[in-house]
């Protein structure tokens, strides 16, 4: 087989690859869950000096939904917080402490209290909910539509190079693509498939507390009205023996 098909076939390859990690990089942007790349387009700049988000800060998971960042110098905090708002101003951002132990110039253990910026992802309310569904069909559609524009463009690139070539090669080339294909469609409609899994399960978490709420408002509601109920008896009862 030609070494231009063989090109081809690679160049398609390197296409569908990059159109599905693309959409799934955009799909960790459509933040549900905290998810740390999210912050790479953050930079930060300190002193006139615009740098990378990795170069002023660390981040660490705390649970699914929150994950601490550490500026790499305290100084720096309000100027990493402000580079995360630029970009994600839906974060919620409170600044903690946390105690680590250290070692003084004797060597001897010692606590110190660290600060650092406490991110919160925002709740997935019925608003919300809405938005992140569309947004990910976008984002979902538009992956679709870029891969099958690159196979139509790799049919017409190889309509040409195969002429000549054995019925043998050109029926293993289009089984190569066409399993390339499955696997990159698969590939595709999983993640998708994972982060519209991810918007419900964090709607459902939502419904969950917002309902929670709204029986603790009911429940304090009726116990300000037994003790009206009870005030009004006993101011009665006090009128009556009078």
């Amino acid at each position: 087989m030609k070494r231009s098909i063989i090109s081809k076939y690679n160049n398609l390859s390197e296409k569908l690859t990059g159109y599905v990690a693309m959409m799934n990089y955009r799909f960790l942007n459509l933040c549900v869950k905290a998810e740390e790349v999210a912050l790479l387009p953050c930079d930060v700049t300190i002193e006139g000096e615009t740098l990378k988000f990795e170069e002023a800060a660390k981040a660490a998971k705390k649970n699914d939904y929150q994950f601490m960042v550490f500026p790499i110098y305290e100084e720096d905090l309000v100027a990493v917080g402000k580079s995360i708002t630029e970009v994600h101003p839906e974060f919620k951002q409170e600044i903690e402490e946390l105690s680590v132990e250290s070692y003084d110039e004797q060597g001897k253990p010692q606590e110190q209290q660290v600060k650092y910026i406490l991110i919160t992802m925002p709740d997935v309310d019925d608003n919300r909910y809405d938005a992140l569904n569309n947004a990910a069909k976008v984002i979902y559609e538009e992956c679709k539509a870029q891969m099958e524009a690159a196979n139509s463009k790799s049919e017409a690139d190889l309509a040409p190079l195969i002429v000549g070539e054995s019925e043998e090669d050109i029926d293993k080339l289009k089984k190569a693509i066409d399993k390339l294909n499955n696997e990159k469609n698969e590939l595709r409609d999983q993640l998708y498939n994972e982060k519209k899994q991810e918007i419900k399960d964090a709607y459902k978490r939502w419904l969950s507390s917002y309902a929670k709420a709204e029986v603790e408002n009911l429940e304090m509601e009726d116990s300000r009205g037994a003790n009206v109920v009870t005030s009004m008896r006993m101011t009665n009862n006090n009128e009556d023996s009078n």
